[in-house]
């Protein structure tokens, strides 16, 4: 491969350039590299021309990375390409949007995400037509997630496979949620226009998004469900309570109260896999350590 013949020819050279790659990872992805190195070495090694010539053409995106709010997530916005479909629309405040908080979530949803939760490192994915927000469970971890989330996102792009799995219907993702209701009252309707017109396309932009969970109006109780980066962000109770809330209680005079939507059900499914990883993990450790211990006691004898 051309990485093979560059160690061998320009070791500096080479390691110099990942590097850089993996410090500026916004601004160099795997396909851009390529390109990099073919123009490189067209100047100084005519003996594999012909090899950087086809490399050459290989296209690349750009993909620019934007910090959010939230320490833990961040956004990865590819230049000129669409994430999720727009059908046409361009109004912000119908746009789609996808949380995905497992490999397994994403099995029978997105072909992307699951190329994303195999980095080791990704907790979330937050999807919309513009861009990806990627979450982190330890913010040391960014520098080696940044280049392979550019990478992954890259390749899969220039692949032309698509985004979401055939048999999965984006528009009917909350079909079977309890509080989802085509026939809302009038009172709900407004609410739902405000969040979809005045406080979602504000909340995108940060990388994250608003979902409707439901109304109490006995209570005046309105609940929200927050995703993307404003998960397990330190300023979003803030944002729920000093933002949103205020601005429906004066639009809105039924509202009394915005809380957080938190799904119990996914959150103790979630605490399950990862005991199960844990037990799994420390099994494995204990083998691995016996089989050491096992070495040098036959290695003594």
């Amino acid at each position: 491969t051309l990485d093979s013949l560059i160690m061998m020819t320009h070791p500096h050279w080479f390691r110099a350039m990942n590097k850089m790659i993996s410090t500026h990872a916004s601004m160099l992805s795997r396909a851009n590299y390529s390109v990099f190195a073919s123009k490189y070495f067209m100047k100084r090694s005519p003996c594999i021309a012909t090899t950087t010539l086809s490399i050459r053409c290989k296209r690349g995106i750009f993909v620019q990375i934007s910090q959010t709010p939230n320490v833990l997530s961040q956004k990865f916005v590819p230049t000129g390409y669409k994430i999720l479909p727009t059908d046409g629309d361009t109004n912000q405040s119908n746009a789609k949007t996808l949380d995905i908080s497992s490999y397994k979530d994403a099995m029978n949803k997105s072909g992307l995400a699951r190329e994303l939760f195999v980095v080791e490192g990704i907790k979330n994915v937050f999807m919309t037509s513009e861009y990806v927000t990627v979450t982190v469970d330890d913010t040391t971890k960014w520098p080696d997630v940044q280049g392979k989330v550019v990478g992954t996102i890259n390749d899969y792009l220039l692949s032309n496979k698509p985004v979401l799995e055939s048999n999965f219907d984006i528009n009917q993702q909350f079909e079977n949620d309890s509080n989802y209701d085509d026939e809302d009252d009038e009172v709900v309707a407004i609410i739902r226009e405000l969040i979809d017109t005045r406080i979602r396309p504000n909340v995108q932009y940060d990388g994250g998004d608003v979902i409707y969970k439901g109304f109490d109006h006995e209570s005046g109780t309105l609940s929200l469900q927050l995703v993307g980066a404003c998960k397990g962000c330190a300023s979003s109770q803030d944002t729920l309570h000093n933002g949103i809330e205020r601005m429906l209680k004066f639009y809105v005079p039924e509202v009394s109260c915005v809380e957080e939507f938190v799904d119990d059900e996914q959150d103790n499914l979630k605490a399950i896999n990862e005991k199960a990883f844990d037990k799994v993990q420390q099994k494995l450790d204990q083998e691995k350590n016996g089989t050491g211990t096992a070495s040098s006691s036959s290695t003594v004898e």
